[in-house]
C-alpha cells in the first residue's frame, strides 16, 4: 500500500491495538458460552448469530495476532453449543433454527477451524448447515427469504446477506458444489437489482414482492428508509463474497461493478467528520444521529474493497476520515473498561422514520462490537497488504 500505516495511528494505538485492547478487557469477565446480544452480559448457550458475529471479530483479530487465548475463546464456545458430532444445538422450528438465514451466520467460525484441524466435526456442523442451502425458501425472483415463517413469505431483509452469503460461497468453494455457488452469488445481485433506492444510489433496509408487510410500499414493495446499518451488512456481505469467490465465475463482474457503484454512493452520504447517520439520507433531520454499528460495517467493507483492489486507493482518504472519527469519538477506555459507544439495538423493519430515529442507543452491543473488531482487523490487513 502506497499509505503510511502512521496515519492510522490514533493516541499512539494501531487499529489493531484497538481491537486488542477491547478483547482483552473483556473475555476474561464472561466465560465464552454466555454471550449475548449485549456483549459479555451472561444469557445461556445460544448458537445464533449474535455470538456468531462477536466471535468472528475475535477470529479475525486471532488470525493477525495468533493470540492463543483468543483461539480458545471461540473454541470455548463451540463446544458448549455444539454436541459430540459438532452439530448446533437448535429448535426445530424458529429463530434458533434452520428455518432462518440468521442462525446460519455463526458457521463462518468453522471454515478456518476446519482448515487448520481437518476436525470432522467442523465439516459436519457446515454440511448440517449449508448442505441443503441451496433448497431454502426463496422469493420469485430467486432470493433467499430471511425466514421461511408464512408472514414473511417473498420478504428480502438487506441483513440476511450478511447472515448466510458469504458462508454458503465458501461452503460451496470447499465442496465443490457449482449449484451453490451459482445461487449464493446471485443473491447480491437480486437485492441489488430490487432492493435499491434509485435516488440515493443505496439499498432500502427491506422488499416485500408481494407488497404486503404493512412497511411496504403497495407499488414498488420497498420499505421506506435507507438504514445504515443495513448498507453496512450489505456492503460487508458482497465484498467478502467477493473475496471468497472464484474470480472467473460468471457473476464476479457484476458483483465487482456493484461494488464499485455501492461505495462511490456511500461515500456521498459520510459526514464531514467522517461517520454515518441512523437513517443515511436524512443528515439535516436534528432526530438522527450517528450509528456505529453502520459506519464500522462499511469502513471493514471499504478496506476489504480497498485490499483486494475493488475499489482505488482514492478511497483510503475516507477510509482515514471515518476510522479517526470512529476512534476518538465513539469510543471510551480506562484501564479496565472498554466502552463502545452509540450502536444501534438490533432492529426490524420499521413503517415510519420515527421507528429508527428512536432506536435504543446502546453501548457494548453485539452489532458494534463485532463490527468494530472487524473494522479493525481489516485495516491491519490492508495496510499489510495481506
Amino acid at each position: 500500500m502506497t499509505c503510511s500505516t502512521e496515519l492510522f495511528n490514533v493516541k499512539n494505538n494501531t487499529p489493531l491495538q484497538y481491537a486488542e485492547m477491547f478483547i482483552d478487557r473483556y473475555i476474561n469477565k464472561i466465560p465464552a458460552p454466555e454471550l449475548s446480544f449485549l456483549c459479555f452480559c451472561p444469557v445461556g448457550k445460544v448458537f445464533n448469530y449474535p455470538q456468531g458475529i462477536v466471535l468472528r471479530g475475535i477470529q479475525e483479530v486471532c488470525e493477525r495476532n495468533g493470540k492463543s487465548e483468543y483461539k480458545k475463546y471461540i473454541t470455548d464456545w463451540i463446544e458448549s453449543v455444539t454436541d459430540k458430532n459438532g452439530i448446533p444445538i437448535h429448535n426445530e422450528h424458529g429463530w434458533s433454527s434452520k428455518d432462518s438465514l440468521d442462525f446460519r451466520q455463526a458457521g463462518n467460525l468453522f471454515f478456518d477451524l476446519y482448515n487448520e484441524t481437518k476436525d470432522q466435526k467442523y465439516i459436519n456442523c457446515l454440511d448440517f448447515l449449508f448442505k441443503e442451502m441451496k433448497n431454502f425458501n426463496k422469493t420469485p425472483h430467486g432470493c433467499f427469504s430471511h425466514n421461511v415463517a408464512e408472514e414473511r413469505k417473498g420478504q428480502i431483509y438487506i441483513d440476511g446477506l450478511f447472515m448466510a452469503g458469504p458462508a454458503s460461497v465458501k461452503y460451496a468453494v470447499l465442496s465443490n458444489d457449482a449449484e451453490l455457488l451459482d445461487i449464493a452469488l446471485k443473491q447480491p445481485i437480486i437485492m441489488w437489482d430490487n432492493i435499491r433506492d434509485h435516488k440515493t444510489g443505496l439499498l432500502r433496509h427491506a422488499y416485500d414482492e408481494y407488497k404486503k408487510a404493512d412497511w411496504a410500499d403497495k407499488e414498488t414493495g420497498l420499505s421506506g428508509f435507507v438504514w445504515g446499518r443495513g448498507i453496512g451488512w450489505y456492503v460487508a456481505a458482497i465484498t467478502e463474497m467477493y473475496e471468497a469467490a472464484p474470480k472467473d465465475h460468471k457473476y464476479i463482474a457484476r458483483i465487482r461493478e456493484i461494488i464499485k457503484e455501492l461505495f462511490e454512493n456511500i461515500i456521498k452520504y459520510q459526514s464531514p467528520k467522517g461517520r454515518w447517520y441512523q437513517v443515511v439520507d436524512r443528515a439535516d433531520d436534528p432526530r438522527n444521529w450517528i450509528d456505529n454499528s453502520g459506519t464500522f460495517l462499511i469502513l471493514y467493507a471499504m478496506a476489504k474493497a480497498i485490499k483486494n483492489k475493488v475499489i482505488d486507493e482514492s478511497y483510503t482518504k475516507n477510509l482515514l476520515l471515518g476510522y479517526r472519527d470512529a476512534i476518538e469519538n465513539s469510543t471510551v477506555i480506562t484501564d479496565d473498561d472498554f466502552k463502545i459507544l452509540d450502536i444501534c439495538a438490533g432492529t426490524t423493519v420499521g413503517e415510519n422514520v420515527e421507528f429508527y430515529y428512536y432506536r435504543p442507543r446502546v453501548i457494548n452491543e453485539a452489532h458494534g462490537v463485532a463490527g468494530f473488531l472487524l473494522m479493525c482487523a481489516e485495516i491491519d490487513a490492508m495496510l499489510k497488504n495481506d
